[in-house]
């Protein structure tokens, strides 16, 4: 009995949905990033609890009823800043297995089942690297994954569903 192995990318899920291409979108979506880069440095200094809509206001210069049109809730923005790093993880990892894919290319040695066996493990590699390899290159995203694990509550049910296929 043949194991057939399919070796795709991580996430079959798009990591970007598009460039918007008006002007007034194109600000708004600046803005939208900018918000996001100071709760990701509230989470650098405060933790997951510090990250408030109070504080990222008072970080933003920004009235607090504000922000709420970017983001509807505290656990809207925690589940943005959480897809957000699992988009600039995933990218890693799609680059990763990318190299070894392109390293990988020309070797056919071997029948067809060990060759697909040896390019699933190099793969795996890339996974692998990426994940002991995180903490040093890329902190913030994964303290951020590590706090928001740890912290109960920190997300609401509907937004946690909303960050599902950004880790798939």
């Amino acid at each position: 009995m043949r194991v057939r192995i399919d070796c795709h990318t991580f996430s079959d899920v798009p990591s970007e949905i598009g460039v918007p291409t008006d002007r007034r979108t194109r600000k708004r979506e600046a803005r939208r990033d900018a918000l996001l880069d100071m709760a990701a440095d509230l989470v650098e200094r405060h933790g997951v609890a510090g990250v408030t809509m109070a504080a990222l206001a008072e970080a933003a210069d920004y009235a607090p009823a504000s922000l709420y049109t970017y983001f509807p809730s505290r656990s809207a923005l925690l589940a943005a800043l959480q897809q957000r790093a699992l988009a600039t993880l995933a990218q890693v990892a799609r680059d990763s297995v990318a190299t070894w894919d392109e390293c990988l290319a020309g070797s056919t040695d071997g029948p067809a089942d060990r060759t697909a066996r040896v390019h699933a493990l190099a793969r795996l590699w890339a996974f692998s690297e990426l994940f002991l390899t995180a903490p040093e290159h890329h902190p913030r995203e994964f303290r951020l994954q590590q706090q928001l694990l740890v912290t109960p509550g920190a997300e609401d049910t509907a937004d946690a569903v909303t960050v599902v296929p950004s880790a798939m």
